[in-house]
């Protein structure tokens, strides 16, 4: 749903299909190239996607898809496979002003056997990843736009993440949107140190004043 809504407001994102647990590739499945990249439609923290979620032909998109329902439960999502870097673009939302502020870092995921990064969750639980600044003004500028075009499409406030992985000729995609993100020493917590120069504590204080602020502004009006 996130990635139409999205799509509809003319932020760019991966070509995808629904698919159902021993359900036959439909057309539009099978005429998407592959390699494909296959994951739950619910879920967070990457639960469900490992190295056999990059899939480069029609029997291992059905065992994936059969691996997902039974662990899960859950329909699997296949998009088009994106080759490029992957970010992940802090939003922080000014509440009287409704500014928004975007704070982009990339998270470098090691190669697996195959040769990809991918982002699964075993490298999220044991904290492998590397996640640094977007240096390049270029990158940051395109990827900011993306993120605040894609909060807005989806009714954000007040703060959120939205992450965003570059295909292979560089144009940031949509991937996915956390709305409420964890406010654990996370990739949002690192977007805001990286980007604001700000301590944990301040991050915090920063969010209760500006909850707080939006409080008064509509108890005066």
């Amino acid at each position: 749903m996130a990635k139409s809504i999205v799509k509809e407001a003319g932020v760019v994102t991966a070509d995808y299909v629904v698919m159902k647990a021993n359900s036959f590739p439909t057309r539009k499945a099978a005429n998407m190239a592959y390699p494909v990249f296959v994951k739950p439609v619910i879920g967070g923290d990457s639960i469900g996607i490992d190295d056999l979620s990059v899939v480069f032909n029609p029997e291992q998109l059905g065992a994936k898809i059969k691996q997902i329902f039974n662990v899960l439960n859950c329909d699997a999502l296949v998009e088009s496979y994106l080759a490029g870097r992957e970010f992940s673009v802090g939003i922080l939302e000014d509440e009287k002003s409704g500014v928004l502020t975007a704070m982009p870092i990339e998270i470098i995921a090691p190669k697996n056997n195959r040769g990809h990064r991918v982002l699964d969750f075993d490298i999220k639980r044991s904290d492998r990843e590397h996640v640094r600044q977007v240096k390049n003004k270029t990158l940051h500028k395109k990827l900011s736009e993306a993120g605040k075009s894609a909060f807005t499409a989806l009714g954000g406030r007040s703060f959120g993440r939205i992450d965003i992985k570059l295909c292979a000729a560089g144009i940031p995609h949509f991937i996915e949107a956390n709305l409420m993100p964890g406010l654990s020493k996370g990739y949002f917590y690192r977007s805001c140190a990286i980007n604001l120069g700000i301590t944990y504590d301040e991050m915090i204080l920063l969010l209760c004043r500006n909850r707080l602020n939006s409080h008064i502004l509509s108890s005066a009006t």
